[in-house]
């Protein structure tokens, strides 16, 4: 089913805009459009005071980046999908392949675990957050960089990630705040 599916979507037409798009969600939009600003416009205008929300963003994604990128993917030790169907697709061309392991997809876990913190602070855009990473989880499969499972499992531990640090944190709020009492 996995392959299956991860082959589904990699067939789909390759258009010059479709792949521009599909690098564009892949690469540029999830540090550039979709994070850095939004992350920004949280500290400098809402939360100029409260550290506690920039600390837990940044430790839930460095902590999900080094778990993903130096225990994860050497220990499932999953090539890439260009490898196993044995071409490297024309619409990765401007792009180095990456030489890594396949699973699981620390795109995707960044994008979900930045997702899940800042849904979690702000309910009301939550849809918005989801769809940005979803985007980001798609591409990742259409440029043939991921099997569907990769998503899978990198929306999982991004999530599971992010939810360990928010848990964390507000323990540790919540101990200081009794010390003070």
């Amino acid at each position: 089913m996995d392959i299956f599916l991860t082959r589904l979507i990699y067939q789909l037409p390759h258009t010059t805009i479709s792949n521009a798009i599909a690098h564009f969600l892949s690469f540029q939009s999830i540090w550039i459009l979709l994070w850095f600003p939004i992350i920004g416009l949280i500290f400098i205008k809402i939360y100029q005071k409260n550290l506690m929300i920039l600390l837990m963003l940044s430790s839930g994604m460095l902590t999900t980046y080094l778990f993903v990128e130096y225990f994860f993917k050497p220990f499932f030790d999953r090539p890439r999908p260009f490898s196993y169907f044995g071409i490297f697709p024309p619409q990765t061309a401007p792009y180095n392949y990456p030489n890594d392991f396949s699973f699981p997809s620390l795109h995707t876990a960044l994008a979900f675990n930045a997702a899940y913190i800042l849904s979690s602070l702000f309910p009301r855009y939550s849809i918005v957050f989801y769809a940005a990473a979803v985007c980001v989880a798609f591409s990742r499969i259409y440029l043939g960089y991921h099997y569907a499972l990769d998503i899978i499992g990198g929306a999982i531990i991004g999530i599971l990630f992010a939810l360990t640090i928010k848990k964390l944190m507000l323990y540790e709020t919540q101990r200081k705040t009794a010390q003070v009492a």
